[in-house]
């Protein structure tokens, strides 16, 4: 393959933080599991009185998550907004025969009210839909000690299925884990716009499996609090 160079013979490199083959992607609201991409929830939140307001969103395929920015309206001191990322619980059933496709793993420290889904070989005592589970990295990318394997398709939710025990890159659990907050009480005052995306990251994935959250908190009650957000990003369908 024959690269671009300058005409002194030096050759071009571009820094890009995606791979071949996405587009990229600011996204003003959610997508619809029903309805499609683009046809979700839309990226605002307004409190008029103390306390939080909260919205839940998602992508009806995996992500290249980068950044964000938005904009605020009549906040006063002590208004924050809080951005995050969470797996629901899988669902699980029990097998009353004992030929179920998965058993659960008490969680230490739980008393056995929290559990790791593991596979079985239709000899379980659970049964878990593995059409609707929820994958949940297992450590970091290079330390593999989960249980299933997910299909990373270029849209849609893929396939879940057993992998390696304790050699696989995704456990399921029945509960529900926060995964990570990439904004954590980013504070407001009065009206402002926020840049919340730098041009050398390594981009994060966000799962269709997953769901953003994010938080707006009316400290003392004052009326006419607004604030709006872009999710920055990168996939492979856009439409």
């Amino acid at each position: 393959m024959a690269y671009p160079k300058t005409s002194d013979g030096k050759q071009i490199f571009l820094p890009c933080m995606f791979p071949p083959g996405v587009y990229m992607y600011y996204a003003g609201c959610a997508d619809d599991p029903v309805n499609g991409r683009g046809a979700g929830v839309e990226f605002a939140l307004s409190r008029d009185t103390a306390g939080e307001a909260t919205l839940d969103f998602s992508f009806n395929d995996w992500v290249y998550l980068t950044g964000g920015d938005g904009s605020s309206q009549d906040a006063e001191l002590g208004d924050w907004i809080t951005f995050e990322c969470y797996a629901p619980a899988s669902v699980v059933t029990p097998n009353q025969g004992n030929t179920g496709n998965c058993n659960l793993v008490d969680v230490p420290g739980t008393g056995g009210t929290l559990h790791v889904i593991v596979p079985a070989a239709g000899d379980g005592t659970h049964d878990v839909d593995l059409a609707t589970a929820v994958p949940v990295p297992a450590g970091k990318p290079e330390e593999k000690t989960g249980f299933w394997e997910w299909s990373w398709p270029d849209e849609g939710r893929g396939e879940i299925a057993p992998g390696t025990p304790q050699e696989s890159p995704f456990n399921l659990y029945d509960f529900q884990i926060t995964l990570n907050r990439q904004l954590s009480k980013y504070q407001l005052l009065g009206s402002r716009v926020f840049e919340l995306t730098i041009p050398a990251v390594n981009p994060s994935a966000l799962l269709p499996h997953w769901k953003g959250k994010c938080i707006l908190h009316n400290s003392s009650g004052h009326s006419g609090l607004k604030v709006v957000w872009t999710v920055v990003c990168a996939r492979y369908k856009t439409v």
